[in-house]
């Protein structure tokens, strides 16, 4: 069965993480300080879906982010810090997988893959470069 996207709708909190997910954030560039504050963090999620388009809208730092994206179309995504990145997104089995083939402009590959555990839970495998990490997110 597909990822269902709309299904992310809603509050989310990190639970837990592999043991090298702050280290997976700062090769994303992330300052440590930051990312130990993401695992405390709530994210507010809006997702609305209209074929293989969907568009998100997410509380991250205190800005809100707002994209659009076609699945299996490569486009452009904005984050909080107001840096873009070419990124796509497909569906692989229940997953969810986003691709930024230069997330850092200097070609550091980046891969996300989601999908459910349950209806409240939502596994995050990512690969950074050649670093593998996970965390799994609660519903609030």
């Amino acid at each position: 069965m597909p990822f269902d996207i709309g299904k992310t709708n809603g509050t989310w909190k990190v639970n837990r993480t592999s043991d090298n997910y702050i280290q997976l954030l700062g090769k994303l560039g992330v300052p440590e300080d930051i990312a130990k504050k993401s695992l405390d963090a709530e994210y507010p999620l809006q997702m609305t879906v209209s074929g293989d388009s969907f568009s998100s809208k997410m509380e991250v730092m205190g800005k809100t982010v707002e994209n659009s994206y076609t699945l299996g179309v490569e486009g452009m995504e904005q984050d909080a810090l107001g840096k873009t990145r070419k990124v796509t997104y497909t569906q692989e089995g229940d997953c969810l997988v986003s691709v930024y083939p230069d997330y850092d402009g200097m070609g550091l590959v980046f891969r996300h893959s989601r999908r459910f555990l349950d209806d409240n839970t939502l596994h995050l495998d990512m690969t950074v470069g050649d670093l593998e990490g996970w965390s799994e997110s609660k519903r609030c």
